[in-house]
């Protein structure tokens, strides 16, 4: 049986198919939804966030009852001593002049498990590779 996931008011729903007919994708675990978000040859980057439209997202701020929050955008540098051996972000600005350019370019080294997570959002384990 397809699973059936209401995705708002304004937007169609989105039909997921039963576990077992999940497509079998090479160096994969079986059940694996990759490329199901894919559309007309264009690859999708955001994944089950597409389901997080607007009309979703007012429909969960109904669920609020004490106003308490997490915070998930910390500043890049608000870990001034970010633990077990990382790096904290470094910022620097490059005078261009003496490269023959008029202005300023900017770097910024950072790892990104430092902060909110950068990378929590692809952040997949699989046989040892990210």
């Amino acid at each position: 049986m397809a699973s059936t996931l209401k995705n708002g008011p304004a937007t169609d729903s989105v039909v997921f198919p039963p576990f077992d007919e999940l497509p079998t994708v090479p160096s994969q675990p079986q059940g694996s939804l990759w490329k199901f978000f894919d559309k007309n040859g264009k690859k999708d980057e955001l994944g089950t966030l597409n389901l997080l439209t607007r009309s979703v997202v007012l429909e969960a701020s109904q669920e609020i009852k004490s106003g308490y929050h997490v915070q998930l955008d910390w500043p890049l540098d608000n870990l001034e001593f970010p633990g077990l051996g990382r790096r904290a972000t470094r910022h620097v600005i490059k005078d261009m002049t003496s490269e023959g350019f008029i202005g300023l370019d900017d770097e910024i080294c950072m790892n990104t498990q430092i902060s909110s997570q950068w990378d929590s959002l692809k952040h997949v384990w699989f046989h040892h590779f990210h």
